[in-house]
Parts: C-alpha cells; structure tokens; sequence
C-alpha cells in the first residue's frame, strides 16, 4: 500500500524508554468463594459492588447530584421569575438524574443476592427475598441509552451494562446486557419531576430491572469524502496532513507549523502514540473549486484515516475530519471537524435489528 513505502511514507515513530508493565497474573485460579478487592463483586463492600463497579457507581452519583444543580443554574440564571409567556411554555424535565439513579439501581440488584437485599431496598424498598447468592454478578461498566419520560415525574430507562459472572473457574465476561429499569420522581423540572424548581427531590423505583433486547442500530451513513487520494507523502495533502497528525498524536515537530495562523489546536500532552501510519486519505474538493494551493484562502475538506501505535505497541486505527486552508502555497490545517461531513441528499438514517455484542 502507498501509505506503507519504506521511501516517502508516513510511518512515524517516537523513541521512548521502556515503560514498568502493571501487575502480572501468574495464571494460577483463585478460589472462587475467597473474595478479592481486585475482582467483580468484592465481599468487603457494603453494597456487593467490584471495584469497578464502585468505580461506576461515584461517577453516576456524580451525574445523579449534577442534574438537578445544573437545572437550579439555568433556573436562576433565567431570573427565576416566570412571565405570562413562560407559564404557557411547557415545562422540559430532565432525564439525567432520573438515568443515574436507574444506573445505582441496577448495579446494586446485579450484585445482590440472598441476605444483602437491604442494598436494593434503598431504591425499591418493595422488594422480596433474592433467590440466587451475593456476589454472583457484577456490573463492570453501565451506560444509560434511552430515557423516556412515561408520565410526569415517571421515567422508563434502559441501561447497557457489561456484566461479569462468577463461576467456578473464575469471573467470565458475559457480554452487553440490557436493562429496563422503571423510575418515578419527586422534585422539581431539574431534577425530573412534576413539582416546583427547588423543591425537595427524591427517587424510587417502582418494579424490578427487566432484562430486553438491544436498541435498534442504524444502516451505514454515508459521508461527503468523495475522492480516495494517495497517502504517500509526494502528495501535497498527505504530507499536510501526515506532519500535522505527527506532530499533534506524537509530539514530532511543532504543531504550529503545520497549522493556520490563530487555530486553537493544541498537540495532545503527553503523547498518546509513538508510531503513526496514514493509511487512507479522502477529500472533497468541492469547494475547492479543482484549485491547488497556490491560490491562498482555498479550503479543502479531508477524511483521513490512521494507524496509531502506542508504548505498549497496540495499533489503533482513528479517523480525522479536517478542513485544509492554503496559504503561502501549501496547505495547513485550519480545524479539527467535529464530525465527518454527510453526503449531500442523505436522509434520516433508517434503523436495523441488531444483537447485544
């Protein structure tokens, strides 16, 4: 492949000294029934929860606590008083608390089992005995995906969580799962509910978590690039954009070199690469009206796609949309795209059945 020529390719690599690996497992089994702090489902937490459950659980109450404040500021900063207009204006409650809260719950009913059913009791407090043993499952990683509003103040969220499972030889990734968890709210619009801004604030569940089937994904979009270039850097592009990604992924060179006069890009630090390969390179030069940069102020749209190897030589492979702007007869990244652009006439995406990975 061009991007790959021993000659004028951008294969760059950065010299580091070695780097102390972490902790090494010496592959021997543990015993299944002696609790570590290291594992999923750590015996010592009052909750049940891993570490990397615990993990989860201070970021989502980190969420939980920041709605309702963040809704209080934009309250307070609308002047808190409500004309005419505003008591007509329909009141927009947010999903964010009530999504955290479904998270907490959630880890805490994966986790707990037959005697430690008082850690889900402080969110459904109607709950039974549990049939199975604590510590059998173990959330290592949730994420809220959808958040419906059912009724005022009444909200269903659906939360993905990684689930591992102990058994006897071990804990076993069993996969994505999805969860619909049923939340109902007391508190103000910022918090979820129906009553008044500031008031007091409060979550329960009302039934138990129901495992369902994943969200619907989307058929492929296509994006606006239509020109594959060569990525050998005798191409005029391919060298712009190979030294700026260089200097911005490798710390290689100053990046202000090889962008326009006042970007406020600034190279990643510290380094997440020590190796970069462009791969691919896609333009549209649409509004570069089949001009080079000889002529200054030309833009042109570039998606480019690399190989990133890190310290500890694992290769990633990332994607870049970048918007080039000639001057002084070459080209120079002005921006870092937020997204790739879509093709011209594309429509809404349609959905496709999926699987839980």
């Amino acid at each position: 492949m061009a991007g790959r020529s021993k000659r004028r390719s951008h294969n760059h690599r950065r010299t580091t000294p070695p780097v102390p690996l972490g902790p090494v497992y010496d592959g021997v089994d543990d015993d299944p029934d002696t609790p570590s702090a290291d594992l999923p489902g750590w015996h010592g937490s009052p909750a049940g929860l891993g570490l990397a459950t615990r993990m989860v659980t201070v970021a989502l109450w980190c969420a939980v606590i920041a709605g309702p404040l963040l809704g209080l500021a934009a309250f307070a900063h609308g002047g808190g008083s409500a004309n005419a207009a505003d008591e007509t204006a329909p009141e927009i409650r947010s999903g964010t608390a009530p999504a955290g809260v479904a998270s907490l719950y959630l880890a805490a009913w994966l986790s707990a089992g037959s005697g430690t059913e008082e850690t889900v009791r402080v969110y459904y407090p109607q709950l039974g005995s549990l049939p199975d043993e604590p510590n059998r499952r173990s959330a290592t990683r949730l994420v809220p995906v959808s958040v419906v509003e059912v009724s005022p103040g009444y909200w269903s969220v659906t939360v993905a969580a990684q689930v591992a499972t102990r058994t006897e030889r071990g804990w076993v990734d069993t996969g994505v799962h999805y969860y619909q968890v049923p939340i109902r709210v007391l508190g103000g619009p910022e918090a979820g509910g129906e009553g008044r801004p500031g008031g007091p604030t409060g979550y329960v569940a009302t039934g138990l978590p129901a495992e369902v089937g994943a969200p619907a994904g989307l058929e492929p979009v296509q994006v606006d690039y239509p020109r594959h270039r060569s990525a050998d850097s005798a191409d005029p592009v391919a060298d712009s954009v190979g030294r700026f990604l260089a200097a911005y992924l490798l710390g290689e060179g100053e990046l202000t070199r090889y962008v326009s006069p006042g970007s406020a890009l600034n190279p990643i630090s510290p380094p997440p690469y020590t190796e970069l390969v462009l791969r691919d390179l896609y333009t549209d030069e649409s509004g570069a009206g089949g001009r080079g940069p000889d002529r200054d102020g030309t833009r042109l749209a570039v998606l480019a796609v690399v190989d990133a190897t890190d310290r500890y030589k694992t290769t990633r492979q990332l994607g870049y949309a970048l918007t080039l702007t000639s001057r002084d007869g070459r080209w120079e990244v002005s921006a870092l795209d937020p997204a790739p652009a879509l093709a011209t006439g594309d429509g809404a995406p349609s959905a496709t059945s999926t699987t839980a990975p």
